[in-house]
């Protein structure tokens, strides 16, 4: 689980310059802060997965793939793009590995 310090509050895109990355399943943005700690916000839509606790499973999975200690000192927002009800595990995780090789870069 992220902790507090490391969650990405809600405006911390606005009026900022963020590279982008859409994948099959996400679209991604990766901006820095002037912390040392990478700050993390997954959005998932009711669109995405219609139940509650899906959308709640997916977000927690994400997170926990998704944790970067290396490279600190950017905001990272993952939005969720179309539907996510019929993916695998093992395809939600493919996905991550890219998107991991992009915050890291």
């Amino acid at each position: 689980m992220v902790t507090r310090s490391q969650r990405l509050p809600a405006d911390a895109f606005l009026g900022k310059r963020a590279s982008k990355l859409r994948s099959r399943y996400f679209l991604v943005k990766v901006a820095g802060n002037e912390l040392a700690i990478n700050r993390f916000g997954v959005v998932i839509g009711k669109s995405a997965a219609r139940l509650a606790t899906r959308r709640h499973a997916l977000k927690r999975q994400i997170l926990g793939s998704l944790f970067v200690k290396k490279g600190g000192g950017k905001d990272v927002l993952i939005v969720a793009q179309g539907s996510l009800e019929t993916v695998t595990r093992k395809q939600l995780l493919d996905d991550m590995k890219e998107i991991k090789v992009f915050i890291v870069s």
